[in-house]
């Protein structure tokens, strides 16, 4: 019986000077497999955020003091502020709180960025960003009991843009809606020159002959005819890098663009927000506006 008792110390002595002796990446490859990281813990929501190849675990309240500061100016209205918020909680929501940092999803600044940016004001920024934040904690944007895409951006023509007609899904809550707040602002609108060699180049076309202007009844253009080929208003406004696909084109000496509006116009426009917060709109009205028949809710409850 010793004999055997002594075997067995033996083997475990032996076993633990194994594991001790491992790399240590070997064991935190075995303590850290390769799946998703479970979004409750210690009772609170995180975002798993995407940067430069690598994935950081931010709380969610955290994660939206860096969107919402990215995203739209501290120095609006709280009511549109506060909108946004709850947009961004949504926006992050709806994606399993599986994001980057680029403007593919949200953008998102770490506090170090912030205090860089922002410099002196950065207190000012803070207390202005955690206030609509903790306002509205725990509210996202629903459609018929689910989390809505909350697409958003910067202006528009003084209408929004339906999503089938700038994206290929048509979500019913994403329908083109008035909003002539944004023309109150020179923001709005900007003029680009162009030569006629770089637009022929990006559009890959050998003439700047232009025909067949098809707008949607929101003004944004549907299809273009330039040179040969046939554009989509988006296809046009991606491949010559303008602000919005609701523009006019100039051919003289060079190529003259003016454009209306600064993104897809999809969604929420954040100088609406802005503009119907200045008339005494509240969060939840601006929000129901730009996201039709939707309900806001409490992750929370």
């Amino acid at each position: 019986m010793r004999e055997i008792c002594m075997k067995i110390i033996v083997v475990v002595c032996l076993s633990l000077l194994v594991v001790f002796m491992m790399p240590k990446d070997s064991v935190e490859k075995e303590e850290k497999p390769d799946k998703k990281v479970s979004n409750a813990q210690d009772d609170k929501i995180y975002v798993s955020l995407q940067t430069q190849g690598e994935i950081t675990q931010i709380e969610l309240e955290t994660y939206l003091i860096g969107v919402v500061a990215s995203e739209m100016p501290y120095s609006f209205e709280l009511e549109a502020v506060k909108a946004q918020a709850v947009a961004a909680r949504t926006f992050v929501s709806q994606r399993g709180y599986e994001v980057d940092n680029t403007i593919n999803s949200q953008v998102y600044k770490n506090e170090g960025e912030l205090k860089e940016i922002f410099d002196e004001n950065y207190e000012e920024m803070k207390v202005v960003v955690e206030t609509a934040i903790t306002k509205t904690k725990g509210e996202v944007i629903t459609y018929q009991g689910n989390v809505i895409s909350a697409l958003f951006y910067s202006s528009n023509n003084g209408f929004s843009n339906d999503s089938q007609d700038y994206f290929s899904n048509e979500y019913p809550y994403l329908s083109s809606v008035e909003s002539t707040w944004d023309l109150n602002f020179e923001h709005t609108t900007q003029t680009t020159t162009l030569t006629k060699n770089e637009v022929m180049d990006a559009l890959d076309v050998s003439g700047l002959d232009i025909n067949n202007i098809v707008k949607y009844d929101n003004g944004y253009i549907n299809t273009i005819d330039i040179g040969s080929k046939t554009f989509s208003g988006r296809e046009v406004r991606e491949l010559l890098g303008l602000r919005s696909s609701c523009f006019t084109i100039e051919v003289a000496d060079s190529v003259i663009i003016e454009t209306v509006g600064y993104g897809h116009g999809v969604g929420m426009s954040q100088y609406g927000a802005q503009g119907m917060a200045l008339e005494g709109y509240t969060y939840d009205e601006i929000i129901k506006h730009y996201y039709q028949g939707v309900e806001i809710e409490n992750l929370n409850e």
